[in-house]
C-alpha cells in the first residue's frame, strides 16, 4: 500500500494528504506536527490521531515550536518525545519538557498549560504512556504497574506547584531512577544492570 502512494502533496497539507490515503486514524502517532492550520487540527482530532512533540529537535532545526494550546483546544492527545540523536543533544524527555516549560516566558506564548507544571509532568508521564499503549504497565504511581520512579534533588519548595516546577529547573538533579523496581541510578550514579 505504501509503495502505491504518490508522496507529492499536490497542494494538500500533510494532514490532508494522510487523510486522502486513509492513513489518518487512531493508530497514527505523528511526530512534530508543527505546521497545521485550523482545518488540519480539526481533521486530526476527528480522526483520533495522536502526536509526539519534540520541541528541542524543532528548535535545533529551526522549524518552529508546537502550538500546545491548539492541541489542547482541539482535544488532540499528545506526549513528548526526543526525536533522535540526529537532531537532539540527548534523549531526555525531561529536558524536552524543560524546553517547553521555558516557552511560558516568551512574549508569543499566551496559553495556560505551561503555567501548570503538574499538568506538564502528567503529559510527560501518564499521558505519554497512554499514547504508547503502555498505560496498563507504566506511567503512573499505581499499585500493579511497574515501579518506574524518578527521584530528583532540588531546592525545598513552599507549595506543591513550586515543587512540580522544580522538576523542570536546570539545577534540579536526578538522584534515583528505578526501572521496574530495579535501581538504574542511585545517589546520582549509574548502576551496573545485568540483562536477563
Amino acid at each position: 500500500m505504501l509503495q502505491a502512494i504518490d508522496w507529492k502533496g499536490h497542494g494538500h497539507s500533510p494532514v490532508a494528504h494522510l487523510q486522502k490515503h486513509d492513513l489518518l486514524d487512531s493508530n497514527l502517532l505523528a511526530a512534530h506536527c508543527l505546521h497545521l492550520d485550523q482545518e488540519d487540527y480539526k481533521t486530526f482530532a476527528h480522526a483520533g490521531a495522536q502526536a509526539a512533540l519534540c520541541p528541542r529537535s524543532n528548535q535545533r532545526l529551526g522549524n518552529g515550536q508546537p502550538l500546545i494550546e491548539e492541541f489542547l483546544k482541539h482535544g488532540i492527545p499528545f506526549g513528548l518525545g526526543t526525536d533522535s540523536r540526529a537532531s537532539s543533544p540527548d534523549l531526555s524527555t525531561r529536558l524536552e519538557a524543560m524546553a517547553l516549560y521555558q516557552q511560558r516566558q516568551t512574549p508569543t506564548y499566551n496559553g495556560q498549560m505551561l503555567h501548570d507544571p503538574a499538568q506538564l509532568l502528567n503529559t510527560l508521564t501518564s499521558k505519554s504512556a497512554a499514547l504508547m499503549g503502555v498505560a496498563d504497565k507504566t506511567g503512573s504511581l499505581v499499585k500493579g504497574l511497574a515501579a518506574d520512579i524518578c527521584v530528583f534533588i532540588g531546592h525545598t519548595k513552599a507549595t506543591s506547584t513550586a515543587a512540580f516546577a522544580a522538576v523542570f529547573e536546570s539545577d534540579t538533579t536526578l538522584d534515583t531512577l528505578l526501572v521496574n523496581g530495579r535501581a538504574v541510578v542511585s545517589s546520582g550514579q549509574y548502576q551496573a544492570i545485568q540483562a536477563k
